[in-house]
């Protein structure tokens, strides 16, 4: 593509674009696109384009930065590169079969909009709220949607092979018969409700998320990634009060759980090793969380079998601990919900 002066002709939020100027951008914009220095390149930055009809344009690298685009009929249009970061797509916006490839929708909110049977390979929608939204049969392969909102979105049978979920939010989300295949989806916590249901994550990461074990079942290659060893004893870590940090033994026959970073847990520990911050070594520390939990020196410290929650996917009583020692010196302690919640033996 060309380099070429971008001439704002969109028209601020709150003043009403009417269809035939927008058909005048459209025009101009396709004669931009063939590179022969005529025409102009869309900027529709902050446009109100609420209900227009945009169906079959080819308005590829067009930018629609902030633009108010609540029920917009973008049916079949090429939007391949365009910048649609910041726009809000309001209620009920119409994207079926359109091209969003490489496309840049970071921060773009909408509700119950149809994105249905897009393609939108390597779009980047970072922190884009698109609650209720339908996603069946589309091509979403190497999407990046690092904190994206997609609750009770439906991603039937759309493709979503390599595709990035960092932090995402997919509570009730429908992924039936979806592909994941070396997807990565890393703390999405709020999946209990989440559909699965023949959804194939061959080769996929997928690591502190919280499924209904159901769900997880119905679904094809997932693997249940463990963030701590499945057998075997093993050493690990946890601070106490006045900072002291304790070191322990997961004997092999303790029973663990290990699918979130902040929530791997055991049913039982031996205290090997008890250092306060200066290096000195003491007898006795006591949690954090319960004054009541000592930890001694050459005991054992157990949860009773019947109030350990031992599923991968949920967190549970237990004892808590890290993996490492500087994990351990790192942690900080807060209560009423205040950073990480250690709730030990409880």
């Amino acid at each position: 593509m060309s380099v070429s002066i971008s001439v704002k002709v969109g028209r601020k939020t709150g003043e009403p674009m009417k269809q035939e100027e927008l058909e005048v951008i459209i025009k101009e914009h396709k004669k931009w696109l063939k590179k022969n220095g005529e025409g102009k390149r869309a900027d529709l930055r902050e446009a109100n384009l609420e209900g227009l009809d945009m169906h079959d344009a080819d308005l590829s690298f067009a930018d629609f930065t902030g633009a108010w685009m609540s029920g917009v009929n973008l049916r079949g249009a090429n939007l391949t590169g365009a910048c649609l970061r910041e726009c809000d797509f309001g209620h009920n916006a119409d994207l079926k079969g359109a091209v969003l490839d490489d496309a840049n929708l970071v921060i773009a909110t909408a509700v119950h909009a149809n994105f249905a049977r897009t393609s939108m390979r390597n779009v980047r929608m970072q922190d884009a709220v698109l609650w209720d939204s339908c996603f069946k049969n589309a091509d979403l392969t190497g999407a990046n949607m690092y904190g994206a909102d997609l609750a009770d979105c439906i991603m039937t049978n759309a493709d979503l092979s390599y595709a990035y979920m960092f932090f995402a939010n997919l509570d009730n989300t429908v992924f039936k018969n979806a592909i994941l295949k070396n997807a990565v989806i890393i703390y999405a916590p709020y999946m209990e409700y989440t559909d699965l249901t023949g959804a194939d994550f061959t080769g996929a990461v997928v690591t502190d998320c919280t499924f209904a074990d159901e769900s997880a079942n119905a679904a094809k290659g997932l693997n249940r990634h463990m963030l701590c060893p499945e057998e075997g004893s093993f050493i690990a870590w946890k601070k106490c009060r006045e900072d002291r940090i304790v070191k322990l033994l997961v004997p092999k026959n303790a029973l663990r759980t290990g699918g979130f970073h902040d929530a791997i847990r055991a049913s039982e520990v031996n205290v090997l090793d008890i250092i306060n911050p200066d290096g000195e070594h003491k007898g006795s520390a006591v949690s954090l969380s319960d004054e009541s939990i000592i930890y001694n020196v050459g005991e054992t410290v157990k949860v009773p079998e019947n109030e350990f929650d031992g599923s991968l996917w949920h967190r549970g009583a237990g004892i808590y601990f890290f993996l490492t020692r500087g994990e351990a010196e790192r942690f900080e302690y807060k209560k009423n919900g205040e950073g990480k919640n250690e709730n030990e033996d409880e």
